[in-house]
């Protein structure tokens, strides 16, 4: 008897200082009461901490802590599985730096981006991780930065003298300026491209000393109106010229081309930032699982991405009645509607500038499922006055109706098959786009499919098979995970790209919020805390006995 309450004493003490612990952790940094914030209450906080300066200690909006033990487990039980699944699947791990130059992401279509100036430096903190990847896969990056920097530096000396005239000209070049950008520019691109300018600069020096002698033998009432600074542009078009050549000859060493060949099978768990409007399944910042797959022309590598994610969502205990796949062909639905509005577009717009109308229609089909019917034709209407409202119509009846592959392929028969849109033959991609549901399909996993024509994706670079992922009993969520195909040209050579990325922010509240009968998941804190009272109520129902 003793013995068994000498056991309760200790498990009653030993909860009560498990308890006080996960109340340190909680408040841990946030040492100030949100009432000396007041204006009202400054002076008296003052005098209450001895006159010491006070610290206001808040997170930066839309950016997560994973301070409390239980977020940190939840996260890192999240990016285990997703290491272990590539692992599997003979993935590479990779890791890049938050923290990039603005130019590696001049032409990505995000808009919200946290970017600064730091020393005439324009940095960034990376919105997303493809561009970072192509780079350190396919571009000598310090070649590029050694040449860009160079062109730069040419630039602005060409700005400023095209800012100068006359015979001012002439003193500001010979006073200095001139000689040292004749020299020092000359001697940079010699340190770079290891060549010997020797021969250029006493043409230079020749060729300038021949103006000089002609210049002072002028009267000074026509010394305004010789013209040195045609002299001077034709010494430095000669530099620029050299220098140009020097750099196509040098062009061939910034790219790897040992690299375009091979096969890539790329994995990464990164931090991206992206500053919009914060709610509970959007953030300022999110982890995301990146895939690529590289060097591979045909749909095994869509095949590949597409059965890692089913296999992600089994270990997670998730199947075809949680979640759906909606896939869609970027060429396909851009064929549609060149088919669609072809006559509206001929007599106003150019080929080159129809394609871009076309990629605009894509950003709103994005809203199909956003809004109401009247108001997805209206949108449509209001931006493209020139479109047809029967043809408006046409395409909402498509986009709703045109659920199956089947249903697709009849709608491309239909058609004029001689209509080539990008000079491109549109039965080739729609058997490829095909295959990818019959493999599924013999694999017995088609219930996890669904063909989606409104399915385009915000990044404009993906250019063949886009899908995203979706969780079915709760259409507010927004997309789980999303990708496709993103061919691209490097100096002429075609590269095959495929890639998705699935952020942590959306899966882990339907793992742990929307799935707690469910869940899989129990931390580690919460296991102590249910074995303790565990204990407890066995001592006490001892005890009683």
């Amino acid at each position: 008897m003793p013995l068994l309450f000498f056991i309760l004493l200790i498990i009653y003490f030993h909860l009560i200082v498990c308890i006080k612990v996960d109340i340190e952790r909680k408040h841990k940094f946030l040492f100030l009461n949100t009432k000396l914030l007041k204006k009202d209450n400054i002076k008296r906080c003052c005098r209450k901490i001895n006159k010491k300066r006070i610290f206001t200690v808040q997170y930066v909006k839309g950016i997560r802590n994973f301070i409390n033990p239980t977020n940190y487990e939840k996260r890192e039980y999240l990016f285990n599985i997703w290491k272990k699944i590539a692992e599997n699947f003979s993935f590479s791990f990779y890791d890049l730096p938050i923290l990039e130059s603005y130019d590696l992401f001049r032409k990505s279509p995000i808009n919200e981006s946290y970017d600064f100036i730091k020393n005439n430096k324009h940095l960034i903190l990376r919105p997303e991780i493809t561009p970072q990847l192509i780079r350190y896969l396919y571009i000598n990056d310090n070649l590029l930065q050694d040449y860009r920097e160079q062109e730069k530096k040419i630039k602005t000396k060409q700005k400023n003298n095209n800012n100068n005239d006359g015979y001012g000209d002439y003193h500001h070049y010979h006073g200095g300026d001139y000689d040292d950008y004749d020299d020092c520019s000359i001697k940079q691109w010699d340190s770079i491209n290891k060549v010997k300018t020797k021969y250029t600069h006493i043409y230079h020096t020749n060729k300038y000393n021949e103006n000089f002698s002609v210049h002072h033998k002028q009267n000074k009432s026509d010394m305004y109106s010789f013209n040195f600074k045609n002299s001077f542009h034709n010494n430095y078009e000669h530099t620029s010229d050299f220098i140009n050549n020097m750099y196509k000859k040098k062009k061939k060493k910034i790219f790897k081309y040992e690299n375009f060949n091979k096969i890539f099978k790329m994995c990464t768990i990164g931090q991206c930032f992206r500053y919009e409007q914060t709610s509970r399944l959007r953030k300022r910042e999110h982890y995301q699982w990146n895939l690529d797959i590289l060097g591979i022309e045909n749909i095994y590598a869509e095949v590949e991405l597409l059965s890692m994610l089913i296999t992600f969502f089994n270990k997670v205990h998730m199947d075809e009645k949680h979640i759906v796949i909606k896939l869609n062909h970027k060429y396909i639905i851009e064929y549609i509607l060149y088919s669609i509005f072809q006559k509206d577009m001929d007599n106003l717009f150019s080929y080159n500038k129809m394609k871009q109308e076309i990629q605009n229609i894509l950003h709103i089909l994005d809203k199909f499922y956003k809004v109401n019917n009247s108001s997805f034709k209206l949108l449509l209407y209001k931006k493209f006055q020139y479109l047809q409202k029967e043809n408006i119509r046409y395409l909402y009846n498509i986009l709703q109706n045109i659920k199956h592959i089947n249903h697709l392929e009849k709608f491309v028969k239909c058609h004029n098959t001689n209509i080539y849109y990008k000079n491109i033959d549109t039965s080739t991609h729609f058997n490829n786009f095909k295959n990818v549901f019959t493999y599924f399909q013999q694999a017995n996993l088609n219930n996890f499919f669904k063909l989606d024509l409104t399915i385009v994706r915000g990044m404009d670079y993906y250019n063949n098979m886009v899908f995203e992922i979706y969780y079915k009993k709760d259409k507010s969520h927004r997309a789980i995970c999303g990708g496709g195909r993103y061919n691209f040209f490097l100096n002429n050579n075609k590269i095959y790209a495929v890639g998705c990325a699935m952020g942590d922010v959306v899966i882990t509240d339907l793992l742990f919020n929307n799935n707690k009968k469910n869940n899989s998941f129990l931390s580690i804190s919460e296991q102590n805390k249910t074995i303790i009272i565990f204990m407890c109520y066995l001592t006490f129902h001892i005890f009683i006995i």
